[in-house]
């Protein structure tokens, strides 16, 4: 007999034991047939079954994102069409599989939300806003309304739900009455309201004193005829004038009687207040009457006509629904959960060449699972710190804007450029210290500038079915992030178009499919200005002994909040070179190395080949770059 060499011996073998389970198989069918009553169909189903249930490949396909991880003074919100408004976390507010992507946003600690709708944001001076009332100080606390001269003609309402801490002075409530104007006031805790028609004052007071530590709600009209006044649904006096009221020179405060340049004089309210609205007409008595129970009723009566209504309460009270005007928001947010992606050679799924990739196979995972799916790669922008996995970051959606001191991130302003990277990142990590500004709690979560890969977090997400590239309204060439062309850095102008060398009027970043084609979802829901406005430095350099260099750092900077090269090759998941996006819709390529040694993203408005895949490394450290905010719960 012939010797089996390694390759024969083992096809015998796999043969032997082929027919051994031909053989095992036919005794248990027949062994089945003698000894239970089926038929042959069932029995060929049951075979059936066996054979799917032993064979059938199972793979899970995970396609829910992890829900977004908010911190102390996030608001989420979504779009109505219009305006951002507080979304309702109990109905669905995010869909990633139509490229909605969660949105959140915080607002200034030190103003007031004007619900009136007319986005007359009220200031705080020397005011503390609690869970559902605001401290005024009896000092030099009020509140600024914008409004200055306002023209009520013969038509007004007052109203304000107050609580006094003491009785023996006077104290200014809502009013601009400066030898002039109208408002409304107590004195030695007796309840006065006051008008100036004809070269004097008239006055309506409710000669019994108020009571400290006691919630009153006060209402004041004028309806070209009569002044009245309300308190707690009761009208408590009237007088018969008439007249236009004297237009005053100063503006309309809250929280005490306004000096001739609008601020607090000496007659400061000491109390507590929740409410404070003004309308320029009269209400009517029968509805003041009828509402007095209802606070919300009272307060939202005619918005049309209301010049401001406050709803002295923190921030997380909000209701849901509510308008949140973008004067009143400082920074906005958007959700990245945690996924495995893998890249299909050589131009990703479904990709033709370079100019036209394909996609970046995507599955969302759950927060502690670190096990990926044979091929894929969970991305390392979701292992931060070397700390339990994270659900996801929160990215800021638009370039950063504002001050050093005071950052924002919104839509429609220009780009915070002109510093050294140092500086940038001092400012981010510095940013929980303004939690009276933001309403972050600065024990829990960290806040820092954008690194290399993170920006890879998202680029990648949005060349997933889950970004831009999977938004039916887009197809082609105008899959790609359309450029951001403004030469004064607005930040979420669009081109309108992927064409990078036509320069059309800038669209606004909310303005169907050409504004919103310039974020990574193709909707209102993306990140934008990661294709063009400014420059973005990230946290990604070349490394040399000396660390960061060209920076100015002064002090060391914790590995785990950047990325460092030592050769021309990227990490996985940073959009550069490692994961064979180089080059993808026609981008930038130029990677960091001793003398040009910081990265640079995005590229600029006057670039021509832009983009989310763009990379470029910066030598000359000419301070026109600008960088964004990344924020992990």
């Amino acid at each position: 007999m012939k010797k089996l060499n390694n390759k024969g011996f083992a096809i015998t073998v796999m043969l032997y034991s082929v027919l051994g389970i031909i053989v095992m198989t036919l005794m248990l069918i027949l062994t089945t047939m003698s000894g239970m009553r089926k038929n042959n169909t069932s029995l060929i189903n049951h075979i059936k079954e066996g054979l799917n249930t032993t064979f059938k490949p199972v793979v899970p396909e995970k396609t829910k994102a992890n829900t977004p991880e908010m911190l102390e003074g996030m608001i989420p919100v979504t779009y109505n069409g219009t305006d951002w408004v507080k979304a309702d976390t109990a109905k669905k507010w995010y869909d990633y599989e139509t490229q909605m992507w969660a949105n959140a946003v915080t607002v200034e600690q030190d103003k007031a939300l004007d619900y009136s709708g007319n986005s007359r944001i009220g200031a705080f001076n020397n005011v503390t806003q609690s869970i559902n009332e605001a401290s005024f100080n009896g000092i030099n606390s009020f509140i600024s309304t914008g409004y200055k001269g306002y023209n009520f003609n013969n038509k007004q309402t007052y109203i304000a739900r107050v609580k006094l801490n003491k009785l023996n002075q006077k104290q200014g409530i809502v009013g601009d009455w400066e030898a002039s104007g109208s408002g409304i006031e107590f004195v030695n805790g007796k309840l006065d309201y006051a008008i100036y028609i004809n070269d004097r004052y008239y006055f309506v007071t409710y000669e019994t004193p108020v009571v400290v530590d006691k919630y009153y709600t006060i209402v004041a009209t004028y309806d070209g005829a009569t002044m009245k006044l309300f308190i707690d649904g009761q009208k408590v006096g009237a007088t018969s004038i008439s007249g236009n009221i004297k237009v005053s020179p100063t503006s309309i405060i809250v929280g005490s009687n306004p000096d001739s340049l609008g601020n607090s004089s000496a007659d400061s309210f000491s109390g507590n207040m929740t409410n404070a609205a003004v309308y320029n007409i009269a209400l009517s008595e029968e509805n003041i009457i009828n509402c007095n129970n209802n606070l919300d009723l009272l307060f939202n009566n005619y918005p049309t006509n209301q010049l401001f209504n406050y709803k002295l309460k923190n921030n997380d009270q909000i209701a849901v629904n509510t308008v949140l005007p973008l004067n009143f928001v400082n920074t906005m947010w958007v959700w990245i959960p945690k996924y495995e992606y893998k890249v299909e050679d050589p131009f990703g799924k479904g990709g033709t060449s370079a100019a036209l990739p394909g996609e970046i196979e995507v599955n969302f995972k759950e927060k502690a699972d670190t096990k990926p799916t044979p091929g894929y790669m969970i991305h390392s922008a979701f292992d931060f710190y070397y700390q339990e996995e994270l659900a996801g970051i929160w990215v800021g959606k638009f370039e950063t804007s504002g001050t050093v001191n005071y950052m924002e991130i919104k839509p429609n302003v220009t780009s915070l450029r002109d510093e050294m990277v140092s500086v940038f990142w001092q400012a981010a990590s510095d940013l929980y210290n303004y939690s009276d500004y933001y309403g972050f709690d600065s024990t829990v979560g960290d806040m820092h500038m954008m690194k290399n890969t993170e920006w890879g977090a998202v680029a990648y997400l949005s060349q997933s079915k889950y970004g831009k590239y999977g938004n039916p309204n887009y197809s082609g060439a105008n899959k790609e992030i359309y450029q951001n062309k403004s030469n004064n850095y607005i930040t979420g102008s669009s081109n309108g178009t992927a064409n990078k060398y036509i320069t059309n009027t800038q669209v606004a970043y909310n303005v169907e499919e050409k504004g919103t084609g310039a974020s990574t979802t193709g909707t209102i829901y993306g990140a934008y200005d990661m294709s063009g406005g400014a420059y973005e430095y990230v946290m990604g350099f070349f490394y040399d002994s000396g660390g960061p260099v060209d920076t100015e750092f002064t002090d060391n900077i914790d590995y785990f909040y950047y990325d460092y090269y030592t050769d021309e090759h990227g990490f996985k998941g940073d959009a550069t070179n490692a994961d064979g996006t180089s080059g993808w819709y026609d981008s930038t390529t130029y990677f960091v190395g001793w003398d040009c040694n910081w990265f640079i993203r995005g590229g600029s408005y006057n670039s021509y080949k832009p983009g989310i895949f763009a990379y470029d490394n910066d030598c000359t450290m000419d301070l026109s770059g600008a960088f964004r905010l990344v924020l992990v719960p």
